[in-house]
């Protein structure tokens, strides 16, 4: 399966689709153009990640999508090696990260559709991170504190 990726970014709904194929071992991964229609800046969004986990071993935190440019914008979503799917979003100097309450339950081989719905925090009211997996709400919604948002558009391309 190919996996792709879809959101629906801050302005207007939108799909952009990525159709992606296998990078070669020690690679950086699949890399798409930065993009305007890419960027959430400090608002609402949600992810979209469909694939195939051919080689996956469930213990290893793997990449599943990337907009981060290393230091103060983005977010990055994984597996985690606690069996969680973990979101971090960038804040500021760092990324804080939120896990799925529940351990994801997908081995070797599995086919899944990973959506992940970023309600943002603004400085009065908190936010929150809601995981689904194939269509199921995986666990409680994590909270994020109240705090000024920080933009969730990396300067980095997309991988």
């Amino acid at each position: 399966m190919i996996p792709k990726v879809k959101y629906y970014g801050p302005r207007i709904p939108s799909t952009y689709a990525v159709n992606m194929t296998a990078a070669a071992s020690g690679s950086n991964g699949i890399t798409v153009a930065d993009d305007d229609d890419i960027d959430f800046g400090t608002g609402d969004f949600f992810l979209h990640w469909e694939g195939s986990l051919p080689d996956w071993t469930p213990s290893a935190q793997e990449r599943l999508i990337r907009k981060y440019n290393g230091s103060t914008a983005g977010f990055v979503l994984n597996t985690n090696t606690n069996g969680t799917l973990i979101f971090f979003l960038a804040a500021g100097a760092g990324l804080l990260s939120y896990s799925s309450t529940v351990a994801n339950g997908l081995q070797d081989g599995s086919i899944a559709k990973v959506t992940v719905c970023v309600v943002r925090s603004s400085a009065s009211t908190g936010g929150s991170v809601t995981f689904y997996l194939n269509g199921t709400q995986l666990g409680s919604p994590v909270s994020i504190a109240a705090a000024a948002s920080i933009t969730a558009s990396g300067y980095r391309d997309w991988e």
